[in-house]
């Protein structure tokens, strides 16, 4: 992944979806973070515009990136398991590792090389994974997303 060569931050887990992306990731600098996300978030609007010959058509995101702070304990593993379960939630596939644009993925093929956790990996969290996120969290991660989009709309008012 180009941005992981350009920019120095740790990726612990991802997906990216049709619409949207998640990435658990974290820099020594928080404005390395930014730079990295802001470079992502471009590069694909343009790449998207000219694969699909849509250029000048308009905004392909809605607004700039959001981020949250992910504490290093079990909110690590709810969020990690709400990131990688993503698609399955979506309904684009039956299990996470069947998504070949996550880090869940079985995919062989060139992936972006993840940072090893701040937390031991489960060894069952494949087993982990093909169960649906507790609702309490799942509410939670999503009330976050939910205030911080709010937040969002008053501060562009």
């Amino acid at each position: 992944m180009e941005m992981l060569e350009a920019y120095p931050i740790h990726l612990f887990a991802y997906c990216f979806m049709p619409n949207h992306w998640h990435l658990l990731a974290e820099a020594e600098q928080p404005e390395v973070l930014t730079q990295a996300l802001h470079w992502l978030g471009t590069t694909h609007a343009i790449r998207w515009r000219r694969t699909t010959d849509t250029t000048g058509r308009g905004a392909v995101y809605q607004s700039r990136f959001r981020a949250h702070l992910v504490r290093k304990n079990e909110a690590f593993y709810k969020v990690a398991h709400y990131i990688e379960r993503n698609p399955v939630v979506a309904h684009l596939c039956r299990a996470p590792h069947e998504w070949d644009w996550s880090s869940a993925s079985n995919r062989k093929e060139v992936k972006p090389i993840l940072t090893e956790w701040p937390l031991q990996k489960p060894e069952d969290w494949q087993c982990t994974l093909e169960k649906p996120l507790e609702v309490d969290w799942a509410s939670r991660i999503r009330c976050a997303i939910s205030l911080q989009k709010e937040l969002d709309g008053v501060i562009q008012s």
